[in-house]
């Protein structure tokens, strides 16, 4: 799997969360009486929210259980109705745009930023900035203003984010500190140095075997991985994962990283990288899960990828090619105007949107059932919020506590009968656990409890958190998602050409002005636009 752009990366995250938890067969429930503003018999208020169902024990009222339980004895006076979805990422999709085509509008449903452009435009969503402000003090803690304008649009706050670390799975570049030792050299601190240490190791035989046999660098088709890592030291990330590209600011105005000088830069650094046979060519077809099998065989002395657990897997296996081969995390490299990074991604999980026709009565209700699951449980000495009642379960069945601060989900493992039964609580959660929510230092001391099991997570961590880069984007339009495509299809065929010599590096000047050509213009200005 590959790290993404972040527009891809929010709506994977709430998919992740809110779909991949649906019921493949439960009874539908209508959003009927969801956007009257009417209370009911009860007096209760009532919303309806549009969310996934896993598979639920026999005999389990959908609305009435001991999950919903939970949401109820803490607002007594909510009545929520959960509306079910097919379990499939493409069929909830489906059901949601079926609803919001229909008029049924759920009061809260789940978004994507597309989503907010189009239905805001359709007047079938409200701004909810007041209802935020007043109602969600708890969010303030999690999310900065850079990160709120993932839910903005034309001034006004249509979607609410919700919290989730970045950091959960970094994007780092490894390197094999036993072959640096074992030919004298010291870790790498610039692109430069890292170039000369590539060509030893493709060059001065580190595994000692007499053949001319070894890589310097081991990456995947596309050039995936070193266009989102090494090419930030050239102030870019040149990721088109799904037809997505990053953008950075130059004063104070966006700018695609894919037209950016620092491309250039790039380009002609992955092109001496080719030329000088430090990559190995193989990797340009290369597929996700071929790259572990490829770093296992011992003959690669650095590569990027973002699973600590297959970091793990590597140092362990790589060890039967070579009893001493290790694998250490490589503090970005610095380029020639200074450029350092790896990619981040914001600190945002969902995006939520409350409909038109939503009351003011039952906006402010939605806005402290999501502020609840952010509140700190003070009844507690470890890290708790009132949500994990519902995204942890209990204590001891549902979750184990670790480093005596941290909630985590119970191992399968460890799981039994009764834990992996009530899996269905995860329904009803909204917003992601206290553990996914921490901030940077708390996440990176959780990651050190991590480390026995996934070898060097917390190393990873400190590395993004150090010097992780955003992407200065956070909405596109409509010109983005008809133009840019054909584009970007464009310039990832002239990438490759100029990096496998096909192409001169002059080709890329002619890149830029054809995007210029073709609604590049428009396309910034546009971005520029939508997101000051």
């Amino acid at each position: 799997m590959r790290k993404v752009g972040t527009a891809s990366l929010l709506l994977s995250a709430s998919i992740a969360l809110l779909v991949s938890a649906c019921s493949k067969t439960g009874s539908e429930v209508t959003p009927s009486g969801g956007n009257t503003g009417e209370p009911t018999k009860t007096g209760k208020v009532k919303i309806s929210i549009l969310n996934g169902l896993w598979d639920l024990p026999a005999g389990v009222d959908p609305n009435k259980n001991k999950w919903t339980d939970v949401i109820s004895k803490a607002f007594p006076d909510l009545e929520i109705n959960w509306i079910l979805a097919p379990r499939d990422a493409a069929q909830f999709e489906q059901k949601k745009q079926l609803l919001m085509g229909s008029g049924q509008f759920p009061n809260l449903v789940l978004a994507t930023k597309t989503d907010m452009v189009n239905w805001a435009n359709n007047g079938m969503i409200i701004p909810v900035d007041e209802f935020v402000t007043n109602n969600m003090p708890n969010l303030k803690n999690y999310l900065n203003e850079e990160d709120m304008k993932n839910g903005k649009y034309l001034g006004k706050q249509y979607l609410i984010p919700t919290p989730l670390s970045s950091l959960q799975n970094p994007l780092v570049t490894y390197i094999r500190k036993d072959w640096l030792d074992k030919l004298k050299l010291p870790v790498p601190q610039t692109t430069e140095e890292l170039m000369n240490v590539m060509k030893a190791f493709a060059n001065q035989d580190p595994d000692g075997n007499g053949k001319k046999d070894t890589f310097g660098f081991a990456s995947q088709k596309n050039l995936i991985f070193m266009d989102s890592t090494l090419a930030l030291s050239f102030r870019v990330n040149l990721d088109t994962q799904n037809k997505n590209i990053n953008w950075h600011r130059v004063n104070g105005k966006l700018l695609p990283d894919i037209v950016a000088p620092g491309a250039k830069e790039a380009l002609a650094y992955f092109k001496e990288m080719y030329a000088s046979g430090v990559y190995d060519k193989e990797s340009l077809v290369l597929d996700y899960s071929k790259l572990e099998e490829k770093l296992t065989s011992g003959k690669y002395g650095a590569a990027t990828f973002y699973d600590s657990a297959m970091r793990g897997r590597i140092n362990n296996n790589i060890k039967k090619a070579d009893p001493n081969a290790e694998f250490i995390v490589l503090t970005p490299p610095k380029g020639p105007q200074g450029g350092q990074g790896v990619p981040r991604g914001d600190n945002v999980g969902n995006l939520f949107a409350v409909t038109k026709g939503t009351t003011p009565e039952q906006a402010t209700a939605i806005a402290k059932l999501l502020n609840w699951f952010m509140e700190k449980d003070t009844s507690v000495n470890y890290n708790k919020t009132l949500g994990d009642a519902l995204n942890m379960g209990v204590l001891g069945v549902n979750s184990e506590l670790l480093g005596e601060k941290f909630l985590s989900e119970m191992p399968a493992s460890k799981a039994t009968e009764e834990a992996k039964a009530d899996n269905y609580r995860f329904s009803y959660r909204l917003l992601y656990s206290s553990t996914h929510m921490l901030p940077d230092d708390k996440m990176i001391e959780f990651g050190k409890l991590s480390d026995a099991t996934k070898p060097g997570t917390s190393d990873d961590m400190k590395i993004q958190s150090q010097y992780g880069v955003k992407n200065a984007l956070k909405i596109a339009g409509p010109k983005a998602s008809q133009y840019l495509p054909d584009l970007i299809t464009y310039f990832d065929e002239i990438k490759m050409k100029i990096v496998t010599g096909g192409e001169p590096l002059e080709t890329f000047d002619k890149w830029v002005d054809y995007f210029y050509k073709n609604h590049g213009q428009e396309i910034i200005d546009e971005a520029n636009s939508m997101n000051n």
